[in-house]
C-alpha cells in the first residue's frame, strides 16, 4: 500500500521498524523497540531505569513485561541481572545471572534477555555470549588460576592457604560465576563493609590486600610471574580495590611482662605439639608461620642454625637463625623421631606443614588456663623478646638481626654495610632462652639486668 494511503501511526510504524532494522542497538534501541509498541497500540508498563536503580537491599524486580528478567539487590553481590527459565529437558527452574548493575544497564539487560529468551524459545539451553567480551573469565576462573599459578609458586605454602581461605570464604559464594570484569568498585566496597560491620576488622584488611594482589596479577602489574603469554585481564583494568579505604585499626601493642610471660613459658606443655612449636618460635625469635612450615632440610644441628629460605621469610630474604643449645637438644630428639620432611606436620597428612591458625586458635583457647591475658599472642613473644634483648645492651642492628627486620633504607649503611652479626645474635640468643628456663624454673627469679 503506498505510504500516503497509510495513518500517521502505520508511517510512524513503518519508519520506526526501518530504523530498528539499521542494528542500532543500546538505549536506542530499547527506545525504538518501544516506539514501536506504542505505535501497535500496545500497552507499555516498561520497568524504569530509576526503580532498578532504587532497590532496596534485598529486593528483587521483576519485569512482567519480559518472562523470566529480573534483578536482585543482595547484600554481598549488589544489583544482579537474572534471566529465570525452565531447563528445556529437566524442567527445572534455572537462574542464569548474566551480569550487574549499572556495569549492565537496563538497556544492555533488556537486549541480552531477548537473545536468551531467543534461545529458549528454540529448545536451546540459553547461553551468554561473551565472544566479544575482552575476557570471558569468572571470579570463579580467575581465582582458580591465580591460586594455581600465583600463590602456591610465589608465596609461601601457610600464606597461600591463607589467600585460598579467604578468597573461597568471601569471594567464591557470592560471585564465583559474575565476569571478573565486573567484580568493580561497588562490588569491592559490598565485600568490605561486611566484614567491616561484622566486626572482623582485620579480616577485611586481609580480604582487601589479597584482592588488590589478585587484581594486579592478573593485569600483569607484577614481576614475580612472566606475562609474556599475556595478562588474566586488560593491563589497563583497573584494580577495584584501590579507591576503598578502611576505617584505622589500632592493633594491639601488648608485651608481655615478666609473671605473664612466666605462666606463658610454664603453660607451654598443656598444649602439646602445638606447645612445642610455641616455644621454638619463642627461643628463635620468629614468626608463627616460619616455624610450623619448619623443614629438616633448613637446619643444621651440628652448626646450631635454621636457614629460613627467602621464599618464605616476610621481607624475601635468607634468614639464619642461631640455635640455642636447649632448642638443638629439642630438636635433636624431635629428629629421632620425625617420619616426615616437615619438622612440624600436619597430623591429617604427613606432607603438609601444621595450620599456623589452629596454633593460633589454640592458644586462644587456652589463654585463661595458662595465666595470660586476653590480649596475649604467639607475636607478643617477638616484642617482649627484642625488648630484652634492648634492655640488656642489644641495640638495633642486633635487633634487627634477630627478627630478620629490613633496617630503615636511610644514609649509607643500608648499601655498603653487610655485617651480619652472626655471634653477637648467638650471644643474644642463647642469653635469652638461658633467661626463659630460669623463668620457667620454680622459685627462681631471673635478673633482668643480666648483660651480654
Amino acid at each position: 500500500m503506498p505510504e500516503k494511503n497509510l495513518s500517521a501511526r502505520q508511517r510512524a510504524s513503518t519508519h520506526i521498524q526501518a530504523a530498528l532494522d539499521t542494528g542500532v542497538r543500546g538505549e536506542l534501541r530499547e527506545a525504538l523497540r518501544k516506539a514501536a509498541a506504542l505505535a501497535a497500540g500496545e500497552r507499555v508498563t516498561d520497568v524504569s531505569d530509576l526503580e532498578y536503580r532504587q532497590l532496596a537491599i534485598g529486593g528483587k524486580l521483576v519485569d512482567k513485561d519480559r518472562p523470566g528478567l529480573l534483578m536482585r539487590h543482595g547484600k554481598r553481590t549488589g544489583k544482579v541481572w537474572i534471566y529465570r527459565f525452565e531447563h528445556p529437558e529437566t524442567k527445572k527452574q534455572i537462574e542464569l545471572q548474566f551480569g550487574r548493575y549499572p556495569t549492565t544497564g537496563t538497556a544492555d539487560a533488556r537486549e541480552i534477555w531477548r537473545d536468551l529468551r531467543s534461545q529458549r524459545l528454540e529448545g536451546e539451553v540459553p547461553m551468554v555470549d561473551n565472544s566479544n567480551s575482552p575476557s570471558t573469565l569468572t571470579m570463579g576462573d580467575l581465582i582458580k588460576r591465580y591460586i594455581a599459578e600465583y600463590a602456591r609458586v610465589t608465596k609461601a605454602a601457610s600464606s597461600s592457604k591463607e589467600d585460598e581461605r579467604l578468597l573461597g570464604k568471601f569471594i567464591v559464594p557470592y560471585y564465583e560465576d559474575l565476569p571478573a570484569t565486573e567484580f568493580d568498585h561497588e562490588a569491592a566496597k559490598a565485600v568490605l563493609s561486611n566484614i567491616v560491620n561484622s566486626g572482623a576488622l582485620r579480616e577485611a584488611e586481609k580480604v582487601r590486600s589479597v584482592l588488590s594482589t589478585l587484581f594486579n596479577v592478573a593485569s600483569g602489574r607484577t614481576r614475580k610471574i612472566s606475562t609474556l603469554d599475556g595478562t588474566w585481564l586488560p593491563p589497563d583494568h583497573p584494580n577495584p580495590v584501590s579507591a576503598v579505604t578502611l576505617p584505622k585499626r589500632n592493633p594491639s601493642q601488648h608485651t608481655p611482662r615478666t609473671q605473664e610471660l612466666r605462666n606463658y613459658v610454664r603453660g607451654l606443655d598443656q598444649l602439646k605439639q602445638h606447645g612445642e612449636i610455641l616455644r621454638v618460635q619463642l627461643e628463635t625469635f620468629a614468626r608463627i608461620g616460619e616455624v610450623t612450615s619448619m623443614a629438616w632440610e633448613e637446619i643444621d644441628l651440628d652448626a646450631g642454625t635454621w636457614t629460613l629460605p627467602a621464599r618464605r621469610s616476610k621481607n624475601g630474604k635468607a634468614h639464619v637463625v642461631m640455635l640455642a643449645r636447649q632448642t638443638v637438644d629439642r630438636l635433636r630428639a624431635r629428629q629421632l623421631a620425625a617420619t616426615s620432611d616437615l619438622v612440624f606436620p600436619s597430623v591429617q597428612d604427613a606432607n603438609r606443614p601444621t595450620d599456623k591458625h589452629l596454633v593460633i586458635r589454640t592458644l586462644a583457647r587456652k589463654r585463661e588456663a595458662i595465666g595470660v591475658s586476653a590480649d596475649f599472642t604467639s607475636h607478643a613473644t617477638r616484642r617482649a623478646a627484642l625488648t630484652w634483648v634492648a634492655e640488656n645492651g642489644g641495640g638495633r642492628d642486633i635487633r634487627d638481626r634477630l627478627s630478620n627486620h629490613t633496617p630503615p633504607s636511610d644514609g649509607a649503611d643500608h648499601i655498603y654495610v653487610s655485617a651480619e652479626h652472626n655471634e653477637a645474635a648467638r650471644r643474644f640468643t642463647q642469653a635469652w632462652v638461658d633467661h626463659l628456663i630460669a623463668l620457667e624454673a620454680e622459685n627462681v627469679t631471673p635478673i633482668k639486668e643480666a648483660r651480654v
